[in-house]
């Protein structure tokens, strides 16, 4: 892991090395870092000593002796560091704080107002600060956002999101609007499929963090890819809407102006339409929990309506096995309550369309394993990611 080059390059480079071994390893010792770096004892210790000036990681605890000194064992300082996030989502918006690895210490849910976008972004970043505020947070290191939407990431703008019926909207020029001075670190945005996507990269189960290529649908139904363990953005971050894929040309009017995309089939809002007749007065997510709790008590109108939701995943999932070759697939939102309905039928739709060969490699779907909206944690993960990844060479 040595690096050799520009001295600047070199020590970030290796800074980073550093401190995601100790978040793999933690806690961890000096003279065990030495070891899994293979970088000399003086240079960890320089930089070990640089991130406990800047409170990225603690001196925790002694550790056992192999001989000589008791080692002082090393671990992420979750106790100082604070990021902030904001996950807006067409029912309900969720603001929260958390810790270096996006543990979540207040989140407040609240009902979105859409046709107030300035407004009601603006309230979001208040309560936000409200919450600084209450937690006693002397730094908030950034704020991490995820949108339903295309987003400019380069200059933090909202380009539309048509479920909020968002357009042209500038994130960073609001937050400084309403904090000019209180923001320490940047503001990150990012489409919700890519973030939820991140969140799985970043904190998911095992099996999902050691693979190279993911690919996340949320409940939108976005769509966010990973490759080479890199998030694919396109090159105007508008990469990964197989929502709007054509599934039927003929079919129903997706709000995007086209018909038969993909989400019109296969979304929340869709799986609750399709339902029809009975109204829950509530969120989608909430009709879709109820239209499960139906099923699982078998409710025929419930099940045959779910059992549509997990053919049409299986007709697009099956898409996207030919055009990604992915290791693994994740599903998010409130569909995966209703698992063992949908599950067979994307199956089964995946076994009939999807090439032999590429049916052999046995491509794992799974349910997400967050307890968190990954959403959520995905605007954690957009901090994390610009901590851990290092350094950036920018031209000028």
């Amino acid at each position: 892991m040595i690096v050799s080059g520009n001295q600047k390059v070199v020590r970030s480079v290796n800074r980073a090395a550093i401190l995601n071994l100790i978040r793999e390893n933690q806690p961890v010792s000096r003279i065990h870092l030495s070891k899994l770096s293979k970088l000399n004892k003086s240079t960890v210790s320089s930089i070990v000593s640089d991130l406990l000036e800047e409170k990225l990681i603690s001196e925790t605890m002694i550790g056992q002796s192999t001989g000589g000194r008791k080692p002082i064992l090393l671990s992420l300082n979750r106790a100082e560091y604070r990021i902030g996030a904001i996950d807006f989502d067409p029912d309900c918006t969720y603001v929260a704080i958390g810790d270096i690895e996006a543990r979540v210490i207040r989140r407040k849910k609240i009902k979105t107002e859409s046709g107030r976008p300035l407004a009601f972004i603006k309230k979001c970043l208040n309560e936000l600060l409200e919450m600084k505020k209450e937690l006693n947070c002397a730094n908030l290191k950034s704020i991490g956002m995820s949108i339903p939407g295309i987003v400019d990431t380069r200059n933090g703008l909202i380009v539309i999101a048509p479920d909020l019926r968002w357009k042209n909207l500038d994130i960073r020029k609001i937050v400084h609007e309403v904090d000019p001075n209180g923001i320490d670190g940047r503001v990150l945005i990012e489409n919700e499929a890519n973030s939820s996507a991140l969140a799985e990269q970043w904190f998911g189960q095992d099996m999902v963090k050691n693979k190279s290529n993911i690919v996340f649908i949320s409940e939108g139904i976005g769509t966010g890819i990973i490759l080479n363990k890199e998030l694919i953005q396109g090159s105007f971050d508008a990469a990964g809407q197989f929502g709007h894929m054509t599934i039927d040309p003929d079919g129903e009017l997706c709000i995007c102006g086209n018909r038969g995309c993909w989400e019109v089939y296969t979304s929340k809002d869709s799986t609750a339409r399709r339902f029809g007749g009975r109204s829950f007065n509530g969120s989608t997510n909430g009709e879709l929990g109820k239209i499960t709790a139906l099923a699982k008590n078998g409710d025929k109108l419930a099940i045959k309506t779910l059992v549509e939701t997990g053919r049409y995943l299986g007709i697009g999932i099956s898409n996207i096995i030919k055009a990604i070759d992915p290791e693994v697939i994740i599903l998010g939102g409130a569909i995966t309550q209703a698992w063992d309905v949908i599950y067979p039928e994307i199956a089964k739709e995946i076994e009939a369309r999807v090439f032999v060969d590429i049916k052999k490699k046995d491509i794992p779907i799974i349910p997400t394993s967050l307890v968190e909206r990954s959403s959520l944690i995905g605007a954690f993960a957009l901090v994390i990611r610009e901590i851990f990844r290092g350094y950036r060479i920018t031209r000028g």
